[in-house]
């Protein structure tokens, strides 16, 4: 049965193909205009000969040529030749590709559409166009693209296009089709002749915007894994605690109840804690949010529960106390969002508070969207500007996002009132680079210029997790948790550092463990199996999926001593054991994230992890699919030392480890 709708924009019919519409959203953004307000679903337009040796379909014609949409199976278009035709001393190529082409006649009549059809063939063989009421181009998942033989324009690939329903507009026009002969004029006209014989004339528009156009993945991109820097236990029962990023500190506000209770748990940029203090006053009403501004401010936001309104303050900080030094209330705005200017504190782009030091060089970072395109610009004190033009894999009809300036670019949370699986974080370089995340349970807590904190909560506790850009973000950011090739984990290397050495440093990053054996000696398993745990004295300890097994042994001075002995992110078959043989087994802990330098982790495949390193695969197959492995570090400081890998059914990591002399 086929799906109808009225388009609330335009009141008229639309038609559903739900199956195109992911395609193509990179092209069709691409310096194309549509009228404003129609949101288009997409549909396949037409086959061109390369597709339809392959594929017998009934294909939708939208045109009034439809000689010209329907291409028969005439077989592959030919490669360009290696010389072109010239016009003027240049090649017919040269001339054509990155222009924007308006389409000014069809057979002798004039177009006066008020948005007259264009199209653009890009340099690298894409092509992307208006035809009057829709846009059109190429599906990104068909390789080809568009080739020139002499005068005679070819089409490897199938065009699809939006599919909306313009009642003024009675005759779409899509004048490039496979076969179609081109003539330019010394006078930049271009003359199109179609297959069946039709006449459209083009003028160069301009040159097309630049194609600096980002496309974000339909499944968001790989999962975000921050430097988790500090954690926090959360009290069972009350709402999960806002966080805030200033300058220096990095600030929890827990609730009680939903509301502010006045603490402030402060930590250094670095996770260190610092000394609790206090709000004064301590904010009246439901905890909404808090925000930290480049003056060292402490805005917090709280809801009334009877009135329509807002509560925001501004505190800042003395060393022991966060004391009040402005206020104000503000109509609730349902689809507001406060946001941190040189200025002060905005909503919906008005000051409700000014800075107590106003910042005229802060940049400032814009979301613009239009009928045909969306833009992310980035503005400099010194007027400079930067825009990114952003093309979404997925329907999205979310609040938009409030990018903010990070290290020359801009980063900002996408979709994020849509569905959790087309959320995610995007980092745009002023260099055109970009990369895509999944959130992966992180919540954008604050950005300044160097760095950007994300918040998450898991199995009662927060953690506080960062990224540093230093000209290539990883997912990870600032100092490697892990260097595998020495055997060092959160700047720990194994050996006889001892339990509380370790927790010094592992504590004030994860949090205390989320599971300790205490100290037990090793069960034996069944007798004549090998077996050498059996008899050793060990105590393992868990936070999260990190999982560290210290064993009592004598130092080389011959000393009882504490040897930190293994450690392993993930499967504790990472480890080279199927267990440690605790006495009680401890749960399944939360991803921490540990990741080395080179972004390998838990969720790394086993392919991305042999691109960076030799790695030694099993050829033994687990019951449930998984296959150990080792890695071969290029250079090892200690041939004993064990480094273990486990790899599941798909080839993709679920825990490694490393093990100091094995057993």
């Amino acid at each position: 049965m086929r799906e109808t709708w009225i388009d609330e924009h335009t009141g008229t019919e639309a038609v559903a193909r739900p199956e195109f519409r992911t395609r193509l959203r990179a092209e069709l953004a691409g310096g194309i205009a549509e009228p404003a307000g129609r949101r288009p679903p997409w549909k396949v337009i037409g086959w061109t000969a390369a597709a339809a040796m392959m594929v017998v379909a009934t294909v939708a014609v939208v045109t009034n040529d439809e000689a010209d949409r329907r291409v028969g199976p005439a077989g592959p278009t030919s490669s360009p030749t290696a010389s072109p035709t010239t016009v003027g001393g240049s090649s017919l190529r040269d001339r054509l590709v990155d222009v924007e082409w308006t389409v000014v006649t069809v057979d002798g009549a004039q177009v006066t559409a008020a948005q007259p059809p264009t199209f653009i063939l890009r340099s690298d063989g894409r092509l992307v166009g208006f035809d009057g009421c829709n846009r059109y181009g190429f599906d990104l998942s068909l390789a080809g693209g568009w080739t020139l033989t002499g005068d005679t324009l070819g089409l490897d690939q199938q065009i699809v296009s939006t599919d909306m329903s313009c009642a003024d507009i009675s005759n779409p026009v899509i004048p490039v089709t496979d076969g179609t002969r081109l003539e330019l004029d010394a006078a930049g006209v271009l003359t199109l002749t179609s297959p069946s014989g039709r006449l459209y004339t083009a003028t160069a528009t301009g040159a097309a915007e630049p194609a600096n156009e980002l496309v974000v993945p339909a499944e968001g991109g790989p999962a975000l894994a921050p430097t988790v820097v500090a954690t926090v236990s959360l009290p069972t029962g009350n709402g999960a605690p806002i966080v805030a990023l200033l300058p220096k500190l990095l600030v929890v506000l827990p609730q009680t109840a939903g509301r502010f209770d006045g603490t402030v748990l402060t930590f250094d940029r670095t996770g260190r804690p610092l000394p609790t203090a206090t709000l004064d006053p301590a904010p009246a009403g439901l905890a909404g949010g808090a925000l930290g501004a480049t003056d060292s401010t402490l805005y917090v936001f709280t809801n009334s529960a009877t009135e329509t309104s807002r509560r925001v303050l501004a505190y800042q900080f003395d060393g022991a106390r966060w004391t009040e030094v402005a206020s104000t209330t503000v109509e609730q705005n349902g689809d507001g969002v406060f946001e941190v200017t040189g200025e002060g504190l905005t909503l919906s782009g008005q000051v409700v508070l000014q800075a107590q030091t106003p910042d005229s060089s802060a940049p400032n970072a814009e979301w613009t969207a239009t009928a045909d395109r969306t833009h992310v610009t980035r503005t400099d004190a010194d007027g400079s500007t930067k825009a990114w033009r952003i093309t979404e894999m997925f329907e999205n009809s979310s609040i938009p996002p409030t990018p903010h300036p990070f290290n020359g670019g801009v980063l900002y949370v996408g979709n994020s009132s849509g569905t959790a699986a087309q959320q995610y974080v995007a980092i745009l370089r002023r260099d055109g680079s970009s990369q895509f995340f999944r959130p992966n349970g992180w919540q954008l807590s604050g950005s300044d210029e160097s760095t950007a904190l994300f918040a998450q909560a898991v199995d009662g506790t927060l953690r506080l997790g960062v990224l540093v850009e230093d000209g290539e973000v990883d997912g990870v950011g600032g100092t490697p948790q892990i260097d595998w090739a020495t055997g060092t984990v959160l700047d720990f290397p194994l050996g006889f550092s001892g339990i509380d050495k370790v927790r010094s440093g592992v504590d004030p990053v994860l949090g205390e463990p989320t599971a300790d054996s205490g100290w037990f000696t090793v069960e034996p398993i069944a007798p004549g199996d090998e077996d050498c745990l059996a008899g050793i004295e060990m105590r393992v300890l868990h936070w999260g999926d990190l999982t560290i097994a210290f064993r009592k042994m004598n130092t080389p001075q011959g000393l009882e001593g504490e040897l930190f002995w293994s450690w392993v992110v993930g499967d504790i078959r990472g480890s080279g054991f199927d267990s440690f043989r605790e006495p009680t087994a401890a749960p399944a802990g939360s991803p921490t994230g540990l990741r080395t330098e080179d972004g390998f982790g838990v969720g790394t495949t086993i392919d991305e992890l042999r691109s960076i390193s030799e790695v030694v695969l099993s050829d033994l197959v687990n019951s449930d699919g998984s296959r150990s492995g080792t890695l071969v570090p290029a250079e090892s400081p200690d041939d004993a030392t064990f480094r273990g890998l486990v790899v599941d059914a798909d080839g993709i990591v679920i825990g490694f480890g490393t093990t100091q002399s094995f057993c």
